[in-house]
């Protein structure tokens, strides 16, 4: 069997190279990818508590606005306070 010139297997040890810095590189840009999708996720995910936090204390603080024996009535309004009562 006929030996490849020198050339072609330096051109090929580059090749391989090559074709190894390139998976690194896809792999270090799909690790980037997922932390991002990680972060928007808890950042979401925090934004999401807080709202309910806050919905939490509206209630909390509207059920302390009625004393007690009071009867609902005109400007009192629902938990949601897009209902009135």
């Amino acid at each position: 069997m006929e030996r490849l010139p020198r050339s072609y297997e330096i051109w090929e040890e580059e090749w391989d190279d090559h074709q190894r810095q390139c998976e690194i590189q896809r792999n270090m840009d799909l690790e980037k990818l997922w932390m991002e999708a990680e972060e928007r996720a808890c950042a979401e995910a925090q934004e999401q508590e807080v709202a309910r936090a806050q919905a939490r204390a509206m209630a909390e603080f509207r059920a302390q606005m009625q004393w007690p024996g009071q009867r609902q009535g005109y400007g009192q309004w629902h938990v949601d306070s897009r209902i009135p009562v």
